[in-house]
């Protein structure tokens, strides 16, 4: 006799300590571990503790999310843009001329466009053709239904 077991967790995440998630502390340590070993190769052995203190301090702040993404990543694009923007107004500044070399192009990634930030990917024919209103009351119908012609996917 088997049963099907459903479950609506997509990602399951192993319990850390407080908000800092198992993933973040084993490459935490791990990384601490490494600075440790190669600060033991160095001439400042001496400090190895305290260096290696620091690193895993750097290395739980900078794993942990911002906005959705890891701090360390939302950190390069925050410095991304503001840099494109100091390019965008002073193109002879030394942001511009580090634009240059890099090939970013200052005007088209800092200028929006309200038409092509707010065009439709999928736009319908204008006489509606391809629309029907439903006449049910049901929660599963929805408020209308895409008709296409068979063969055709959605």
């Amino acid at each position: 006799m088997t049963a099907q077991l459903k479950s609506r967790v997509l990602v399951r995440e192993e319990k850390g300590f407080g908000a800092v998630s198992m993933k973040r502390m084993i490459f935490s340590f791990m990384g601490s571990g490494f600075v440790f070993f190669l600060i033991r190769l160095t001439p400042l052995a001496k400090l190895n503790i305290p260096i290696t203190l620091l690193s895993m301090v750097f290395f739980f702040y900078f794993t942990g999310d911002r906005y959705g993404i890891p701090r360390w990543r939302w950190m390069l694009i925050n410095g991304r843009g503001g840099l494109l923007v100091r390019a965008r107004k002073h193109p002879t500044s030394a942001a511009g001329q580090l634009c240059k070399t890099l090939q970013w192009d200052a005007y088209h990634a800092v200028v929006l466009k309200g038409s092509d930030i707010f065009a439709s990917a999928g736009v319908l024919q204008d006489d509606w053709s391809g629309l029907e209103i439903l006449e049910t009351d049901a929660l599963d119908a929805g408020g209308f239904e895409v008709l296409v012609d068979e063969g055709q996917g959605v």
